[in-house]
């Protein structure tokens, strides 16, 4: 395996990875069918293959960005509830 194809695999692992454990709702998980089956259609045509990847990642990175956005909006209301209580404490 080439360094390209290694960075893309790994890439891809931990795109998959954090998908998964970020998100709560069922159908926005980790699907390795999806992936199985585009890749399987691919036939073994790299540029085919190149693009389930870049659905994969794409689908995942939404995901993770999701996720994220969700985080920052709980940290940002944690904080105001905080500021609100101190101010009540005044």
């Amino acid at each position: 395996m080439n360094g390209a194809a290694l960075g893309g695999a790994v890439t891809l692992t931990l795109g998959l990875f954090l998908g998964s454990a970020f998100t709560k709702d069922r159908e926005n998980r980790l699907d390795p069918s999806a992936y199985k089956t585009c890749m399987d259609e691919a036939n073994g045509i790299t540029s085919e293959m190149h693009g389930c990847l870049a659905d994969e990642l794409a689908r995942q990175d939404k995901l993770l960005n999701d996720a994220h956005k969700t985080a920052m909006d709980s940290m940002v209301n944690d904080a105001e509830k905080i500021r609100l209580r101190d101010t009540e404490r005044e």
